[in-house]
């Protein structure tokens, strides 16, 4: 999807504030969905809170990698998830 945006932008098929619009919301889902995951590492046992921390923090480390995820987001998940040990 996010390929598809950037060309629709690059052919000026969106504006830069439509572009910058999408994006943001996109970024805020995903923050939305990993957030829940996050929160929901309190109810599990200690060793498979261990193992979702690793796979949280690898699926966030990837949609940030793949632009997914704006640095506001990325920051705020990386710390909420800072206070689980991997």
């Amino acid at each position: 999807m996010r390929n598809t945006l950037t060309d629709d932008y690059t052919k000026g098929k969106i504006n830069k504030e439509q572009f910058d619009k999408v994006v943001d919301e996109t970024s805020l889902r995903y923050r939305e969905v990993f957030n829940k995951k996050i929160d929901s590492l309190d109810n599990l046992p200690e060793k498979e809170k261990e193992r979702k921390v690793i796979e949280i923090k690898k699926n966030i480390e990837d949609r940030y990698a793949s632009r997914k995820i704006i640095d506001l987001h990325y920051n705020l998940l990386q710390k909420k998830l800072s206070k689980y040990k991997e």
